[in-house]
């Protein structure tokens, strides 16, 4: 992924992982093109995907308790399943339910699923 954003920041690279359903839209690559290049350097860019490769939260994950009826919204088929590993490891038992889709991003799909 470091490698790929890399070579493309700033012309819309990455949206697929992202956003799966967006990854055929041009309007929507555009969009994230133009919010890369607004948002960030490449410089500075890299440089926060590389400390979060290396953060280890495992010591704070048992600060974070979710009940069953407040679960943290997550996609079932996003393929960002560390956290979820790591919440199963800290917590034994522990009930993670997932939201239908396999976008990362909240906005896509069904946003109302958070109201």
């Amino acid at each position: 992924m470091l490698e790929r954003m890399e070579q493309g920041w700033g012309k819309g690279v990455l949206l697929s992982a992202f956003a799966q359903s967006l990854a055929n839209n041009a309007s929507a690559r555009e969009w994230w093109a133009r919010f890369q290049r607004q948002a960030s350097s490449l410089g500075a860019a890299v440089a926060v995907l590389r400390m979060d490769y290396e953060i280890d939260v495992r010591p704070i994950l048992s600060a974070n308790s979710s009940s069953d009826s407040d679960p943290a919204p997550h996609r079932r088929s996003h393929g960002a399943t560390r956290a979820r590993t790591l919440s199963r490891t800290a917590h034994p038992g522990s009930q993670i339910r997932g939201l239908p889709g396999t976008d990362h991003f909240f906005f896509t799909g069904n946003p109302r699923r958070f109201n």
